[in-house]
């Protein structure tokens, strides 16, 4: 290849204007100069790598045709599983039970406490009996729960002393 037909290629490769076939013409000049101007170098180097990177990744000939042939293969059908549609069921089905179960416990309770406190009394002390007794259920199991508060208020005290220091 004479020299300016090189030089004018080489020009069009820098600019990214010149065709696939001008490319591969360029370097293959180059692969194969013995003589090489010191602009021309670097295009050496370059197709060295792109020789290097073909010969380790490199797809095969079958490639194509294996892909194709995926792409062509019909699409399976899909079918429900019975085991899940199964799981399915069973998990509404324990919904449904624990829902009702729970249903009938909490109305089981309020009967029980509609049946404790029987607001019919026609002595006033007995009236009061009743509603202290009441009071005082209520009160235990306040006081019950007041009982991990006070737990905390000690807690939180200690931590306030802790990071005072």
């Amino acid at each position: 290849m004479n020299p300016e037909t090189l030089h004018q290629l080489a020009q069009k490769y820098w600019k990214g204007t010149c065709t696939d076939r001008e490319e591969q013409m360029l370097l293959e000049y180059v692969r194969d100069a013995e003589n090489l101007s010191p602009e021309l170098e670097p295009l050496r180097a370059y197709a060295g790598f792109l020789d290097a990177e073909r010969s380790e990744v490199s797809l095969g000939d079958e490639f194509d045709q294996q892909f194709m042939a995926k792409i062509k293969e019909p699409n399976p059908v899909r079918r429900l599983n019975s085991a899940w549609l199964g799981r399915a069921a069973a998990a509404v089905a324990l919904v449904v039970g624990f829902s009702w179960g729970f249903y009938e416990y909490s109305n089981r309770n309020a009967q029980v406490i509609e049946d404790e406190f029987v607001d019919t009394y026609e002595d006033p002390e007995i009236a009061y009996m009743e509603v202290k007794k009441a009071l005082m259920k209520v009160s235990s199991k306040m006081n019950s729960g007041m009982k991990h508060t006070r737990i905390m208020v000690n807690f939180h005290q200690s931590q306030k002393e802790l990071t005072k220091h």
